[in-house]
C-alpha cells in the first residue's frame, strides 16, 4: 500500500507520524490539530492507516493472514515475542490495529467504512443526505485519531510521569482553575463562560496533561451545540469554527490561540456536578484526588485509554504506573482549595460564576 499523505502530531514534546493513503483523514488530522501539527520532532511511533470507503457491504474487512505465529490470549488479542494484533476494537467498530516493536515501534490500522448494502439507502447517504454522511466520517475520524495518535503519545508521555485527567483547565481573575467532572456536567460550557471575562486565558478542555506540579494542554477540538454556544456570555467569540460536526448534531471548535495558555499552575479545583440547588461546598484534597481519579475510569476517553496502556503493558511492563498516577495528582492538588459546586438545573451561568467567585 503506498500513503501519499504524512502528518506529524506533537504534544508535549512527544510526537507521532501518521501515513495515510486518505486524504480525508489527513485534511481531517490537520485542522483539528492544527496547534500541535509538526514535522521537526523525531517520532517515537509511525502508524500507517489503510482507509477504505465502501458503498456495499460486500467489501470484506482488512484480514491479518496467517495468525499461526501468533498466540491468542484473548477474544481480539493475539500477541507472538515482538507484535500484537488487537482486532474488532470496541470505541471504534472495524478497526483492526497491528504493532511491532521491532526493530522500531510502528502500527498498521485498518477500517472501511460502509454506507449500506442497500442502494436505496446508500444513493440517499452519499447524495442526498451528504452532510450526515461526512459527520458520520467525522465521528470514526475522531474516533481513530484516539488510537492512531492521541493514545500512543500519553502512552510515551507516561515515561515523564505526565499524565491524562478528565478536567477542563482555565486561568480566571488571575488565579488558575482545574475543573475535573463527570462527563456532560457542563465543564465545557462552564469554562467558556469564564474565558468571557476580560484576562482569562484557556488551557484545555475534556482532557488535561498534569505532573506533580502543573497542567498542561491536550489538543483536541471543542465539541457543541447551538444551545450551548446560546448560553456563554460571548456567544462564542473566543472560539474558531472548524467548519465540521458530528453524526449527533454538535459543531467543532478551537479556542483562538490568543486566548490560550501553554501550562498552568492551578490554585483552585472545582468539581462541578447536578444537584437541586445552588451551592458551594469546601472539600478535602485527598477527597478531591479520589473523585478525579474516578472519574477517569468513567470518562470514555480515559477509560478507553487505561485500556490501551493495559493492553500495551502486556509487551513493556511498566510497573508502578498507576501508583505514579495517583501520587503526581495528589502532588498537584494536596494543597489547593477543593470545592464542589452544586448547579441546579436551568440556573443561570452568571449565577454559577457567582458562587465561583466565592471560592476564588
Amino acid at each position: 500500500m503506498d500513503y501519499p499523505y504524512t502528518i506529524s502530531i506533537v504534544i508535549q514534546d512527544s510526537c507521532v507520524r501518521v501515513h495515510t493513503n486518505s486524504q480525508a483523514y489527513r485534511d481531517y488530522v490537520e485542522k483539528i490539530l492544527e496547534p500541535a501539527a509538526g514535522s521537526d520532532t523525531t517520532p517515537h511511533m509511525d502508524v500507517y492507516l489503510d482507509w477504505q470507503e465502501s458503498l456495499s457491504q460486500a467489501n470484506k474487512p482488512h484480514e491479518f493472514g496467517d495468525l499461526q505465529r501468533f498466540r491468542q490470549i484473548g477474544r481480539r488479542i493475539w500477541v507472538n515475542e515482538d507484535e500484537l494484533i488487537w482486532s474488532e476494537n470496541e470505541r471504534v467498530p472495524g478497526l483492526r490495529l497491528h504493532y511491532r516493536y521491532k526493530p522500531k515501534q510502528d502500527v498498521h490500522a485498518f477500517h472501511t467504512l460502509t454506507s449500506s448494502s442497500s442502494f436505496v439507502k446508500r444513493f440517499y447517504n452519499r447524495v442526498v443526505n451528504a452532510d450526515r454522511h461526512r459527520r458520520r466520517r467525522h465521528d470514526i475520524f475522531e474516533g481513530m485519531t484516539y488510537y492512531l495518535a492521541y493514545y500512543p503519545i500519553l502512552f510515551d508521555l507516561e515515561k515523564r510521569n505526565v499524565f491524562p485527567l478528565h478536567a477542563s483547565a482555565v486561568t480566571y481573575r488571575g488565579k488558575g482553575l482545574l475543573m475535573p467532572g463527570l462527563p456532560g456536567v457542563g465543564k465545557s460550557t462552564l469554562s467558556l463562560a469564564l474565558l468571557s471575562h476580560e484576562g482569562s486565558r484557556f488551557l484545555s478542555d475534556n482532557i488535561v496533561l498534569y505532573d506533580g506540579q502543573k497542567v498542561y494542554p491536550f489538543h483536541e477540538p471543542i465539541k457543541l451545540d447551538e444551545n450551548s454556544i446560546g448560553l456563554l456570555p460571548d456567544k462564542g467569540g473566543t472560539l474558531e469554527n472548524l467548519d465540521m460536526g458530528s453524526y449527533y448534531g454538535r459543531s467543532f471548535y478551537r479556542v483562538r490561540q490568543t486566548e490560550m495558555v501553554r501550562e498552568m499552575k492551578p490554585e483552585v479545583l472545582i468539581i462541578p456536578c447536578r444537584g437541586q440547588e445552588n451551592e458551594l461546598v469546601a472539600m478535602s484534597s485527598d477527597k478531591a484526588v479520589q473523585l478525579s481519579l474516578d472519574f477517569n475510569t468513567i470518562a470514555g476517553e480515559i477509560r478507553s485509554y487505561l485500556e490501551y496502556s493495559s493492553v500495551q503493558n502486556l509487551f513493556f511492563r511498566k510497573e508502578g504506573v498507576g501508583e505514579a498516577r495517583t501520587r503526581e495528582l495528589h502532588d498537584l492538588i494536596h494543597d489547593l482549595r477543593c470545592y464542589v459546586l452544586v448547579m441546579k438545573s436551568g440556573s443561570r451561568l452568571q449565577d454559577v460564576m457567582k458562587l465561583i467567585d466565592r471560592a476564588l
